[in-house]
């Protein structure tokens, strides 16, 4: 089946920047995970939203925001670290290093704290389920990745997982990256090494478990934009939303 290309390094449209980040940055993030108690009446507060958890090479970013664009929802992944910089005073750099992409803990050798800029696994993750219930809470939002369907509860949402097979994925980090075959099985093995770890410690789940998903999608068979489809179709046919062209 023929594919077609859709760019995975889209960004946010302006307005959808300011919209996410004054949400973000609201003082409400600094109320809502007061309590253990609280949980219940969070979940009640949630909103539309969709989880995309993606195998390394299956484009799985490319399709989230496609699905953002049907669905005119805004979509968070790499985003996230920018808001949580801003919104808790840390670089961009700090948190990268301890995101779901990296296999080797290896920030773990500096402690809980070095200097005000350095952030540790355990604090990024508090500010990363902070910033996911919020944006659960605001609804109408596509998550990319970062175990978010371990973190929202699922009425009102969809998990959806993307996935091919090595060959497929291997040759798509190739091309995109301009690398041989050898470097991008090397990448791809890295990356969901990284996204395993990070789920099963976090979240103490297998993350390639497809019991945790409502929807699982080979990319190779169907597409970017065939992915999108069945993403949005299942979402509206699980919700009782008409279908709407476009």
């Amino acid at each position: 089946m023929a594919r077609t290309s859709v760019g995975s390094n889209d960004k946010l449209s302006r307005g959808a920047q300011q919209r996410v980040k004054q949400w973000l940055l609201s003082p409400e993030l600094t109320e809502f995970l007061k309590s253990a108690r609280e949980t219940r009446r969070r979940a009640s507060r949630v909103g539309p939203h969709i989880t995309i958890s993606r195998e390394a090479g299956t484009n799985g970013d490319a399709v989230g925001r496609l699905v953002g664009r049907r669905m005119r929802w805004d979509v968070l992944g790499k985003e996230l670290l920018e808001f949580m910089a801003d919104r808790y005073g840390v670089t961009r750099g700090m948190l990268e290093l301890v995101d779901e992409s990296r296999a080797n803990w290896v920030h773990d050798i500096f402690g809980q704290w070095i200097d005000s800029n350095v952030v540790s696994h355990e604090k990024y993750f508090v500010y990363l389920q902070r910033i996911l219930w919020l944006a659960g809470i605001h609804g109408r939002v596509v998550l990319l990745g970062r175990g978010g369907q371990f973190t929202l509860p699922r009425q009102n949402g969809l998990a959806v997982r993307i996935v091919a097979p090595k060959s497929f994925r291997v040759a798509s980090i190739a091309r995109q990256e301009g690398v041989s075959v050898e470097e991008a099985r090397r990448i791809m093995e890295k990356a969901d090494a990284g996204r395993r770890d990070f789920v099963m410690h976090y979240f103490h789940r297998d993350g390639t478990d497809p019991q945790w998903y409502d929807l699982t999608i080979n990319v190779e068979r169907v597409g970017i934009r065939g992915a999108a489809r069945l993403i949005v179709s299942a979402y509206r046919s699980l919700n009782a939303i008409p279908e709407s062209h476009g």
